[in-house]
């Protein structure tokens, strides 16, 4: 994993642990258009190395920078440890995106990071709102920020993106596409968003480039992700706009 994120230009700080990291196989049948995902639970992570990691993240957070929090939580890693770093990261004047479910995302949300991306059923189950219009979406995400954190985004995969934020609402919607392998595009939507936000874009053209990251990805066959040219030619195609807030947002 180290060297193939260096192959890629990509810099590591990582935590050692005495055990192999999960492996998640994705199985695409290319005459049927179908795909499985059978994903690992992950290593046991001991208290001293978990403990190795928020001082790694001390040493680390720096005013400024962005910090992407994402995916479940390991076998033994308590579920309240999203929320110790996000502490610790805001702490530095950094600020965070979080994308999990479950407790680890009920903890995360009460610690305040500045936002966070569930797609709709995590806000249903988060919330306990129904999710099945733009204005219970809406009242779900707006829910979702009464929790603790300024921004949400919810992801409706062929849909989509919703964006809440203070008093405004943003969709933005996806181009279409031959959906091909949706595995991975969500992380893509992220990595699309914090690329945005980092260029100091307003929120709503940040989420922008998440979409056309997110459809980029899942229009391709296995788990690639899009080149810059696919995704700034998919950029150009979706169509965003303020959301009537109605009663949603009072």
């Amino acid at each position: 994993m180290r060297d193939g994120l260096h192959s890629l230009g990509i810099e590591t700080e990582f935590i050692w642990i005495q055990v192999e990291t999960r492996t998640n196989v994705s199985i695409v049948s290319s005459s049927q258009n179908r795909y499985v995902k059978v994903n690992e639970p992950g290593p046991t992570i001991s208290a001293s190395e978990a403990v190795d990691l928020l001082e790694k993240v001390r040493t680390l957070a720096r005013p400024g920078d962005w910090w992407v929090l994402a995916g479940s939580l390991p076998p033994a890693v308590p579920a309240t440890i999203y929320a110790d770093i996000i502490a610790i990261v805001q702490s530095r004047r950094a600020r965070v995106i979080l994308d999990t479910s479950g407790e680890a995302l009920i903890h995360g949300c009460h610690a305040g990071p500045y936002l966070v991306k569930p797609n709709a059923y995590e806000a249903h189950k988060l919330t306990g709102l129904p999710v099945d219009s733009l204005e219970q979406i809406i009242a779900a995400a707006q829910a979702v920020r009464e929790l603790g954190t300024q921004v949400v985004v919810v992801s409706m995969g062929k849909d989509g993106a919703m964006l809440v934020e203070d008093g405004q609402a943003w969709i933005a919607k996806s181009p279409k596409i031959e959906e091909r392998n949706p595995i991975g595009a969500g992380d893509s939507m992220v990595g699309g968003l914090v690329w945005g936000l980092n260029a100091d874009l307003e929120l709503h053209e940040a989420l922008r480039w998440e979409v056309a990251c997110g459809a980029a990805a899942a229009s391709l066959s296995g788990t690639g992700v899009g080149s810059r040219a696919l995704v700034e030619s998919l950029h150009a195609r979706v169509s965003i706009e303020p959301v009537e807030q109605h009663t949603a947002l009072v």
